[in-house]
């Protein structure tokens, strides 16, 4: 990629911004295209490298052509499903919101104690919204958190379904 710097009048920075991104591994677009400026149009690929992003320098964005058109993404419908038993209703309530019923099948059997273990890293560490999802709706329709003996009383529930039916008791 031939490196060269935009420069335009009302000149705004995103080079931090576009790195943080790189560097999450979220660019979720192909390539990225400026065009409108007073210089010839300069494409870069998804494949460049930060430096290669860091040598457009700056740009107008007000030059930075959106599309109105909203982007049509189309996911494939979820065929995965809890196997059937005792609280697999629960488990499909609390899991299938952030990923597929599959999550269980990749993990080694596991004894209760891992089980227990990935239930709570679920909320501590990826924010599962047990009080929302075990909550209720007041008469208004408001969401109504559940209360924490619920909440524990529910993933005792399915722990005690994870370990019959993907794990093993130690």
């Amino acid at each position: 990629m031939t490196k060269k710097t935009i420069k335009n009048s009302n000149v705004v920075t995103h080079q931090k911004q576009l790195r943080g991104v790189l560097s999450a591994g979220m660019l979720l677009v192909p390539f990225l295209v400026i065009s409108g400026c007073n210089e010839p149009t300069t494409q870069a690929s998804a494949t460049d490298s930060v430096d290669d992003f860091q040598s457009l320098g700056t740009f107008d964005q007000s030059k930075l052509k959106l599309s109105d058109d909203p982007i049509q993404i189309g996911l494939p419908t979820e065929i995965a499903a809890f196997k059937a038993g005792v609280n697999s209703d629960l488990a499909q309530l609390a899991c299938a919101d952030c990923h597929s019923a599959d999550y269980p099948t990749t993990q080694p059997v596991m004894p209760r104690a891992k089980w227990h273990a990935t239930i709570a890293k679920m909320h501590d560490k990826f924010g599962a919204p047990w009080d929302e999802i075990f909550g209720t709706t007041d008469a208004a329709g408001l969401p109504v958190p559940a209360p924490q003996a619920t909440i524990d009383a529910n993933l005792k529930k399915i722990e005690d379904y994870l370990v019959a039916n993907y794990g093993k008791e130690i």
